[in-house]
């Protein structure tokens, strides 16, 4: 009768422990459990992923077959720890046997005095490590871009104050960076031309993005104007501006403006027919002149080929 009064027990302890395998498998950690003579003891499911290795290969494998995939420094420091049965942890490379490199958190910590045994955990970070390399090499991009860039680059914050800018920048006005960041974008654009500041803020608001022209004094107090193309949240809650000096290119089209309003007036003022046609022919123009001379309206005129008044007949015609 005794054995059947311990059936119930031995089910419950069979049941538990069945559980606790199953949470052990279950944990997203690989976890190898050790005994006191650093043979694996216990591995879960999630140790057979992270080394792509079977049960029964990690199974027989000892300690030091996973400490000679850490880097040298890191199996010297271990072993001291390994023999005052003190907690080890490390966060850096491991690199399996197949010949990949794994970044990984790994404690090692004795589980009892009485048994001996050790439990190690890996934790596999190499996702998190690669977004974090992929975050530092794009910051590390856009810093050598910011810093190398022609043309002027500002951040700043949602108030207007600036945040950083480029030695571009800096140059174009002759300020020093340590000046222009105690000031805002309000304070640098002249007020007479507040109201594009305006725009641009209703514009940042409304589509997170925003072109246009600003006028800036400069340290020697001469206006210069930027295009500007503002691109929104950049470093979170930040905006950034490209600013091309564009004061020359003004400064050109409006000699370009007047050029062509004196020769307008010439065209238009000359007693002298003049006509501007195309390589077929074909009038696109012609000043008053023109119409008394061919006797004809200017709508008329223009459109009409060249060659209609030519006499061909004349021997001097080619």
């Amino acid at each position: 009768m005794a054995p059947h009064r311990q059936l119930p027990i031995e089910q419950d302890q069979h049941e538990e422990i069945k559980q606790l395998r199953a949470i052990f498998n279950a944990v997203s950690d690989a976890i190898i459990v050790f005994d006191e003579n650093f043979c694996v003891q216990h591995v879960n499911e999630a140790a057979s992923q992270l080394f792509d290795k079977h049960y029964d290969e990690l199974i027989a494998y000892q300690l030091k077959d996973f400490l000679m995939l850490f880097p040298y420094d890191v199996i010297n420091d271990y072993y001291p720890k390994l023999v005052e049965n003190q907690k080890f942890t490390y966060k850096g490379t491991m690199s399996l046997q197949n010949g990949i490199v794994k970044y990984v958190e790994f404690t090692c910590e004795q589980r009892s005095e009485a048994s001996g045994s050790k439990i190690c955990t890996f934790r596999d970070i190499t996702a998190q490590k690669m977004v974090e390399n992929e975050r530092f090499l794009s910051q590390h991009m856009f810093m050598d871009v910011f810093n190398e860039a022609v043309d002027g680059i500002v951040i700043f914050d949602r108030a207007g104050q600036l945040i950083d800018v480029n030695p571009s920048f800096c140059d174009r006005l002759n300020f020093p960076k340590e000046y222009l960041l105690t000031k805002t974008l309000t304070e640098l654009v002249e007020p007479a031309y507040h109201y594009k500041l305006k725009k641009l803020w209703r514009l940042l608001q409304q589509q997170g993005k925003a072109s246009g022209e600003l006028p800036i004094k400069l340290k020697n107090g001469d206006i210069t104007f930027f295009e500007f193309t503002t691109t929104a949240n950049i470093y979170s809650r930040y905006y950034m501006s490209i600013m091309r000096d564009v004061t020359e290119k003004r400064r050109m089209e409006q000699k370009l403006l007047r050029s062509e309003k004196n020769f307008r007036a010439i065209f238009e003022d000359a007693i002298e027919a003049i006509l501007i046609w195309r390589h077929d022919g074909v009038i696109v123009n012609a000043n008053a002149a023109s119409s008394r001379t061919f006797e004809l309206p200017l709508e008329e005129l223009i459109g009409t080929n060249l060659q209609t008044f030519i006499n061909k007949k004349d021997r001097h015609v080619c």
